[in-house]
């Protein structure tokens, strides 16, 4: 079966296709190809798009990065064929962290262990 839900994460502040951390971006494309093989047909695709933190700059740049990090999913996804109809997206800023760092003063180490949070969450919905 295909999973439901592929992880894309980001460098640091960042948002482009560039800036995605490649093992990431595998677990889309094995996704994919599975919806490919069996053969199955994407209904629908729901990006979710995070920010960690970090950023200083507040809630509305975290939100506007959160989202531009999700249109870079969904233009990555049509590239790959997905129907553009079938993809939305949504976007949480900082709201939603998977992990804390407590206790990390390095700003590189702390930087690195954030980045769960610098995601987009990739939601398949398939058929037959």
């Amino acid at each position: 079966l295909v999973p439901q839900t592929a992880i894309v994460l980001f460098e640091f502040d960042r948002r482009a296709l560039a800036d995605v951390r490649e093992h990431s971006l595998r677990t889309v494309d094995r996704a994919l190809a599975r919806v490919r093989e069996e053969p199955l047909t994407i209904t629908a695709v729901r990006l979710i798009g995070h920010a960690d933190r970090m950023q200083g700059q507040g809630f509305d740049y975290n939100q506007a990065l959160s989202r531009d990090r999700a249109e870079t999913v969904k233009a990555y996804l049509i590239a790959q064929g997905v129907d553009p109809a079938r993809v939305s997206y949504e976007y949480r800023g900082d709201t939603e962290q998977v992990q804390s760092c407590d206790g990390i003063r390095n700003r590189d180490a702390l930087r690195e262990c954030l980045l769960p949070n610098r995601r987009v969450e990739v939601r398949f919905e398939v058929g037959k």
